[in-house]
């Protein structure tokens, strides 16, 4: 993980976790300032995907579900029971529906978020972005049960990759799109390029 607020130091705060990578990104004015692994909701117990705010925030702070159990820097998204805390991260989703953080993790963002704050949870197993005038493509495993077919998975990368290139006269290489979405390895693969 990583924590940067220096690269901007004041302003609107918003944090997306990802539920299919178990990583959570924070942004201050459109740029990212933080990064860390998660721990979301196991099977049975999953995080619910949706925009949420920050209810509350407590140092301190016990669950009144599970057994008393501690939930150390514990930042509130629904009064139904989710919340960032610190945990155990194993790299997978273990918890029961919380989003578990390291514990220096969730110190910083405790420190960047306040009552009000927009958190963004998604569930996206593809991300694609540019890097000078390449364009990179990674794509995870899904996690628990995924309707989408592995042809559907490919037809949407080459449609998401063609539409972001067309006005720009870059090479696409269908079959590095297909090779990505089929070993689901989350690695970053240069997909479109000038030739």
């Amino acid at each position: 993980s990583f924590w940067l607020p220096e690269l901007s130091p004041a302003g609107p705060v918003v944090a997306v976790v990802n539920l299919y990578t178990q990583h959570a990104q924070i942004y201050r004015n459109g740029i990212a300032i933080g990064y860390t692994s998660v721990s979301t909701g196991k099977r049975g117990y999953g995080t619910p995907t949706g925009r949420f705010q920050v209810l509350e925030k407590r140092r301190f702070h016990r669950s009144s579900t599970y057994g008393n159990a501690p939930m150390p820097w514990m930042v509130r998204l629904t009064w139904s029971g989710i919340a960032f805390h610190s945990g155990a991260l194993p790299g997978f989703p273990a918890s029961h529906g919380c989003i578990r953080l390291y514990p220096e993790g969730i110190e910083e963002l405790f420190g960047m978020v306040g009552v009000g704050t927009q958190v963004n949870i998604v569930n996206q197993p593809m991300k694609v972005g540019w890097f000078g005038d390449s364009m990179y493509l990674e794509f995870h495993a899904p996690l628990g049960e995924d309707a989408r077919t592995l042809e559907q998975n490919i037809a949407e990368a080459r449609e998401t990759v063609h539409k972001s290139v067309a006005s720009r006269g870059l090479r696409v290489e269908n079959d590095l799109i297909d090779a990505v979405v089929r070993e689901e390895s989350g690695m970053l693969v240069e997909v479109a390029y000038y030739q």
